[in-house]
């Protein structure tokens, strides 16, 4: 058996890459519907006003106004997208080992940090049921050689399993459009507030200087950066950067496959 059969029955006979491939194709599609959601969420806001709070030697802080969290659907989305990836690999697996005439039992994708740990793996049977072709493919696509948003998709989909991804809004991206009025007409701003964490109301977002008059301030595009975070912890946050990265990644490896003499 090689990698590119699966089913005996002829009208049946699908590539078993395929498979792989429609659940990464998913898993974008689930990307992109969340990041057309969140355009939606944040055209229905409109112009936000934004409280001021003086700093002191006619310095101004911008400070985060009032505003709805994005819809919690976006977490299923996220959440789903997740297993597609996560699952697309452990379908390749699966079918590594069977292509070697092996059973495949228990076996998932691996993530390995170390090199001692792929090898420890190698030694104990878990990969060593996969032909060498294909484990110098694998090699190539490991933590330890460089594919570090594998890592944290293993992370990710291991901490849904318990946990949940709710949107928040976590700070304004370099590039909005904030329209200043100031009495005297001069404001510049010195500086752009950057968070790793939620912003809440009344945080700053923009330090600026005037000549004495307070700013009045109104967004005229927001471009806010929206993150998902673990509702019970908070530290292993994902953006919709990271998520297009993981797809990206996982697709190269089927590609990988795809390309090998052996996929048949």
């Amino acid at each position: 058996m090689t990698l590119g059969e699966t089913l005996t029955e002829p009208s049946w006979r699908v590539h078993v890459l395929d498979g792989c491939k429609a659940k990464i194709l998913r898993a974008r599609e689930l990307i992109e519907e969340v990041s057309h959601s969140i355009n939606v969420w944040l055209t229905g806001h409109g112009p936000m006003v934004f409280d001021v709070a003086d700093a002191g030697d006619s310095r101004w802080l911008i400070l985060m106004p009032e505003m709805d969290r994005p819809p919690t659907r976006l977490g299923i989305l996220v959440s789903d997208a997740l297993h597609n990836l996560r699952s697309s690999l452990d379908h390749l697996i699966v079918s590594l080992v069977l292509a070697n005439g092996e059973h495949p039992g228990q076996i998932q994708f691996p993530y390995c940090e170390t090199e001692d740990s792929w090898n420890w793996r190698i030694r104990n049977k878990e990969l060593g049921r996969i032909a060498p072709w294909g484990l110098d493919i694998l090699r190539q696509h490991q933590p330890f050689s460089g594919a570090s948003s594998l890592l944290l998709l293993r992370e990710a989909s291991n901490a849904d399993k318990h946990n949940y991804y709710f949107p928040l809004s976590i700070g304004f991206r370099h590039g909005t459009s904030l329209k200043i009025d100031v009495a005297d007409g001069h404001c510049s701003v010195l500086r752009l507030f950057e968070y790793m964490t939620p912003i809440f109301p009344g945080q700053p977002i923009y330090e600026v200087k005037t000549k004495g008059a307070e700013p009045q301030v109104e967004s005229s595009a927001i471009a806010l950066k929206c993150g998902f975070g673990l509702v019970h912890d908070g530290g292993l946050g994902l953006d919709l950067w990271l998520l297009r990265q993981m797809a990206d990644d996982a697709e190269s490896i089927l590609n990988s496959f795809r390309s090998s003499p052996a996929s048949g």
